[in-house]
């Protein structure tokens, strides 16, 4: 009878251990794919710019007159190229 439940309790151990691989199979493939990462040129408004640094949009338009970073203005509309935040950001940025 021991070796009977020494032998359940190996065929646990191991459907155990099995389920664990299959559900960590199944949770990686079910995972979302990496978003592609934004090309340099990417241009963003005010509201794009403030979400992709994580500020409200009054600071991206503060510091943009202020001069810390480009800002292109087409008419009433401002353009802001992500390289320049990226640069922005990597020299200091949001801690200035």
């Amino acid at each position: 009878m021991e070796e009977n439940t020494t032998s359940r309790s190996t065929l646990e151990t191991l459907l155990d251990t099995f389920a664990d691989l299959v559900a960590d199979k199944l949770a990686e493939r079910m995972k979302p794919p990496e978003p592609e990462p934004l090309p340099d040129n990417t241009n963003f408004t005010v509201k794009q710019a403030a979400k992709y640094i994580g500020v409200n949009e009054s600071s991206i338009r503060r510091w943009g007159n202020q001069g810390q970073f480009p800002m292109i203005r087409h008419g009433n509309r401002i353009a802001i190229y992500k390289k320049d935040l990226d640069e922005w950001q990597e020299a200091g940025g949001t801690q200035r």
